[in-house]
């Protein structure tokens, strides 16, 4: 068993996985002041299951039955999605304010299980071990009333007079920003538990390393190769969309998303490279 003096590293946010995860995750968290260690591994193509997002092969009963719990949410849904998923909220960036939250909202176990589904499936999907403390603010869809929890990562300034933006190109530029260099190459030796999952042994370029997250640990999931083969983004008339990872109360699950004002989400084009035609994108919410 590890202990403390065996840790390597101690971080208050550990994120580990698919890139696109990785990065979106890191940079929230990064945003609001955390110390985060990120780990991007190459997932196995064709696999579905959480494991494979990590590229961890096994070995470790504790770590096999851990991922293996989440194995429900996975093969379920479109891994062959051609947008990056777009939604429209009243309140683009909220003020949260701790006094007047309004009454509870009651708990759907399916609504929570299809949730977990398409975050699965999605280009840039996340697992968080925590559901607490996530930099998340709670925002409401215009479409249905639907509240969510995002965390904004920051904003694209579209135009027709701007050059079209790549999202996995600004993740990275984003990430550099917030002083984030993540480590590549990596894959999951096991995960280390206390009373539940608290860090990660990490074989890496640089051998292996033992890392504790002290405030959650976040897995990226997602297939690179769908993360490069995404549309670029451009506009019809000058707006500004946020760049969020979206997710819901209670669930660990959680999606990179574009998120707009009310209505500029008809002037959202995806630039299909390199053909490079322009679609309406549609954001079903």
């Amino acid at each position: 068993m590890f202990t403390e003096t065996l840790w390597d590293d101690e971080v208050d946010v550990l994120c580990v996985g698919a890139e696109g995860g990785v990065l979106a995750a890191g940079i929230a968290a990064a945003s609001a002041g955390l110390d985060v260690c990120l780990g991007v591994t190459e997932p196995t193509e064709g696999d579905a299951d959480l494991a494979a997002s990590l590229s961890y092969s096994g070995g470790d009963k504790a770590t096999t039955k851990h991922l293996g719990g989440f194995d429900y949410a996975f093969g379920r849904g479109d891994n062959a999605l051609t947008r990056w998923p777009v939604r429209s909220v009243e309140d683009v960036v909220p003020t949260p304010d701790s006094r007047n939250r309004g009454p509870i909202e009651p708990f759907f176990g399916a609504a929570l299980e299809q949730w977990a589904h398409r975050c699965a499936a999605a280009p840039s999907g996340v697992l968080y071990d925590r559901v607490r403390d996530r930099q998340m603010t709670e925002m409401r869809c215009s479409a249905r009333g639907e509240k969510i929890e995002a965390a904004v990562l920051g904003a694209l300034h579209l135009s027709p007079d701007l050059p079209a933006v790549s999202l996995t190109t600004w993740l990275k530029s984003r990430a550099a920003a917030v002083g984030l260099q993540p480590d590549t190459g990596v894959r999951l030796s096991r995960l280390i538990f206390e009373d539940g999952p608290v860090g990660a042994l990490l074989d890496t370029p640089g051998g292996v390393k033992a890392v504790r997250a002290t405030e959650n640990l976040i897995i990226g999931v997602g297939d690179p190769i769908a993360v490069r083969t995404q549309p670029l983004i451009s506009g019809t008339a000058p707006m500004t969309a946020r760049v969020c990872l979206v997710s819901k109360a209670a669930s660990r699950f959680g999606e990179l998303e574009i998120v707009t004002a009310p209505g500029d989400q008809q002037h959202l084009l995806f630039v299909d490279a390199p053909e490079a035609e322009l679609e309406l994108a549609a954001s079903g919410l």
